[in-house]
């Protein structure tokens, strides 16, 4: 999987002036800095934090989902702040099965960023095989991050809406596939899926916290051409991410991701719902 890279092979990077991004977070409301005091604990050497509702995400408004999308400058600014540019090399990770990574993975390539891999196995990963940790945030020389937005990259409510009846279009939900169904929603107000998506749950891209192996990977997806356009979400825009950046790996050429997904989709009362298998 070209988008990953493990516990052994990140290692010897970290001399070499590879820039780690930590997105450590635990959704549910409950504990909203945990990911950021587990950082300031303890971290990999030479990571920054970015936090999922502070870093990346806007406030919720009554359109565009529980996770919208920052604005792209204020991304550029905190990463130039942090020392990163186009330049960078990059490794993303969490502690979550990918789940966070994936979308500061997806942010990045969203503005053009070409170098950026996410940890298999993320943080406990790095702990099992012992290697060193440090809980001092380094400082870094500030740049003027370049933004280069690929266009074609995110989708709206009105352009998923008019691809729902579209042969040739696939739309994939990475929710659980109980959630999908509209048998146990427990985050948004409705429950059900989009018209015509088909259930490809992120979880099921792992084995506990590791990714599939490519074959395997290559085998859950093999009914979809690389060439077919590709629609992915989720509850709010962020494990979508996770099959996107399969996806990617894998050679998919034409993927879209609708970012304000689910929690989106139902706040326009008169668009249709599906539930059931």
């Amino acid at each position: 999987m070209t988008n990953l890279i493990d516990v052994v092979s990140l290692k010897p990077l970290l001399a070499e002036g590879i820039r780690l991004i930590d997105v450590r977070y635990k959704l549910g409301g409950k504990e909203p800095n945990w990911g950021k005091e587990a950082f300031a604990k303890e971290h990999i050497p030479g990571a920054v934090y970015f936090d999922l509702n502070q870093d990346l995400s806007a406030k919720p408004q009554k359109h565009g989902g529980r996770h919208p999308l920052i604005g792209m400058q204020d991304f550029a600014k905190q990463l130039g702040q942090f020392g990163i540019n186009k330049a960078s090399k990059i490794v993303v990770y969490d502690d979550n099965g990918a789940a966070f990574a994936g979308r500061m993975w997806s942010m990045l390539k969203y503005i053009g960023h070409k170098d950026v891999k996410v940890l298999d196995g993320g943080y406990s990963a790095w702990l099992e095989a012992g290697y060193a940790l440090e809980t001092k945030a380094q400082k870094y020389k500030e740049y003027k991050y370049d933004l280069d937005i690929q266009k074609d990259f995110l989708v709206d409510m009105e352009y998923l809406k008019n691809k729902i009846s579209d042969p040739r279009a696939v739309i994939l939900d990475a929710r659980a596939n109980s959630r999908y169904q509209g048998l146990n929603e427990h985050l948004d107000p409705k429950a059900g899926h989009i018209p015509s998506a088909l259930s490809y749950p992120y979880s099921d891209n792992l084995v506990e916290t590791k990714f599939k192996s490519k074959e395997q990977l290559k085998e859950r997806f093999k009914d979809f051409d690389k060439n077919q356009e590709i629609i992915l979400y989720c509850g709010s825009g962020v494990t979508a991410c996770h099959n996107q950046l399969v996806l990617d790996g894998l050679g998919y050429k034409n993927l879209k991701l609708y970012i304000g997904s689910w929690s989106d989709w139902i706040s326009y009362p008169d668009n249709p719902i599906e539930t059931g298998a």
